[in-house]
């Protein structure tokens, strides 16, 4: 949820729409009023962001030595 919670509110509310909430592009597009290829890009930022983040925080909390 940490990094969930680090992506900006435009990102955050793609991929609740999208994700957690099951909708297709164009339905997500139509409830947010925007175009159908912003939802997409943004939903790609979003997904490679949080990959990011949570390698990072994963990386963050492991001991040295120990096991990723």
């Amino acid at each position: 949820m940490e990094a969930f919670a680090r992506l900006s509110p435009k990102d955050q509310d793609v991929v609740s729409l999208c994700v957690l909430e099951d909708m297709s592009l164009a339905q997500a597009a139509a409830a947010l009023g925007i175009p159908t290829g912003t939802v997409k890009s943004r939903l790609s930022r979003a997904k490679a962001r949080l990959l990011r983040l949570t390698t990072d925080l994963t990386d963050a909390g492991s001991v040295s030595g120990g096991v990723k």
